[in-house]
């Protein structure tokens, strides 16, 4: 019998939220250990990965049931998600976050709260027992795309895999029972003296194995981000390192309602009118796409834009007008900070594995109209865009296989300008299939 002891090494490429509601009211909290320190369970990664690598390999390898003469037969797991580690650099960061009303187009009443992220972890180590032979289970952890927690279509809880080490142990050889049973210590300081000296897996090229990590970019900007508004409550505020990350969960809300008013333009059903309790409908196309608690996670992942440490601010006070005598208000003054970044990128990567539907393609042409919107100064990002901050200009665009399988460029690099516009077939498909899953 062989057992195989594994630590995969874990980068987060982004922030992640693993948590739920708390006693607080509208309070979305990190799970934490008994001193407060965020957490990863190994239960979600073992979800993530069971989902990688499709229902015949996890049958195969994460247990299964099959019928039996006498009702269902359970088969044991040989893969084991054993517990996680996070580095010391992790810290939590809590911020405040408002729903918007889509048809007022501004924040909703009452819908204020509290949502906590984990910063700044640059390793988490997931350590495995598997009973078999490494190469078995080897090449799958090699092409994992990790996600970690919720939020993921709002590039939350991204991550790839960094390192794999592992050691086989022959248990009908006494060396290796030896070696397994005097193990002193417990927890992730026993399976790193266990693996001490094991070669990384990923360090050597494997015939036949896929690349670790990501998944495929579909659109990747190069952008001019101009006055993203900064809330602070006096001029003498420092700027905190989140404040330079504008979040995946605002690109993706700015651009999922414009692409839902492009398509009530042209005469499709689309939700989001409904400003008091919407949540996604989970039957027009954008809720496919985008997701909703329906459908569950979108097609798209809205990543992360993080600015440089160079990204320029700006400080400035304000004032209000007095309406009676067009005048400044007594007392009435207000900071204003900004920061803008020449070199930011916007990126959107794609979370599913099928092919885009032919009743999607409206929306990704839609989502490309929307950043040209945005490119020509129709909207803008972040608070007070109505007085000009937060413009966004874009160089270049990268399409991926989302937009290239709908003849959108002949070429892999093309300027906004170059968008083509949806067209009546393009209507058609989504009013077509839409009324044949009705019927």
């Amino acid at each position: 019998m062989h057992v195989t002891y594994l630590r995969v090494d874990l980068k987060p490429t982004s922030p992640f939220r693993i948590g739920s509601l708390t006693g607080a009211r509208n309070a979305l909290a990190v799970e934490t250990d008994i001193d407060g320190r965020p957490v990863v369970p190994a239960s979600g990664l073992a979800g993530s990965f069971r989902a990688h690598i499709g229902e015949v390999a996890a049958a195969l390898h994460m247990g299964r049931v099959e019928a039996g003469a006498d009702g269902a037969e359970f088969f044991a797991s040989n893969l084991w998600f054993l517990g996680t580690a996070l580095d010391g650099l992790a810290e939590k960061r809590s911020r405040t976050a408002t729903a918007i009303d889509r048809r007022r187009r501004a924040a909703r009443n009452t819908s204020s709260h509290t949502v906590e992220e984990v910063y700044d972890a640059s390793l988490i180590k997931l350590y495995l027992r598997y009973e078999g032979r490494a190469d078995d289970i080897l090449g799958l952890l090699a092409s994992w795309p990790v996600l970690i927690g919720g939020g993921v279509s709002s590039g939350l809880g991204q991550a790839r895999v960094t390192g794999i080490r592992h050691r086989t142990l022959d248990m009908t050889d006494p060396g290796d029972v030896l070696a397994r049973a005097s193990l002193s210590g417990a927890g992730p300081e026993a399976m790193d003296s266990l693996l001490d000296g094991a070669a990384n897996y990923l360090d050597d090229p494997h015939e036949g194995d896929t690349s670790a990590g990501e998944f495929p970019i579909e659109i990747d900007a190069a952008c001019h981000i101009h006055g993203l508004n900064i809330p602070v409550a006096n001029r003498g505020d420092g700027s905190r390192p989140e404040h330079y990350w504008f979040r995946g969960t605002s690109w993706k809300g700015l651009l999922r309602s414009r692409v839902e008013y492009i398509g009530r333009s042209l005469g499709l059903e689309i939700c989001g009118v409904d400003g008091k309790t919407w949540d996604g409908c989970g039957r027009c196309t954008v809720c496919e796409v985008f997701g909703s608690s329906v459908t569950g996670v979108g097609r798209w992942s809205f990543s992360f834009t993080k600015l440089t440490d160079e990204a320029a601010q700006r400080d400035r006070t304000r004032v209000s007008i007095d309406r009676f005598t067009g005048g400044a208000a007594d007392a009435r003054l207000f900071p204003e900070r900004t920061l803008s970044d020449d070199n930011a990128r916007f990126t959107v990567r794609r979370l599913a594995t099928d092919e885009l539907e032919p009743r999607h393609a409206w929306v990704a042409k839609a989502l490309l109209l929307a950043l040209l919107d945005l490119h020509e100064g129709y909207t803008g990002i972040g608070g007070r865009s109505a007085t000009g901050l937060g413009t966004v200009t874009f160089n270049t665009i990268i399409l991926g296989a989302d937009f290239a399988d709908q003849q959108f460029s002949s070429v892999a690099e093309t300027g906004l300008p170059a968008v083509p516009r949806i067209t009546p077939e393009d209507l058609e498909a989504a009013r077509r299939d839409k009324e044949t899953n009705n019927g």
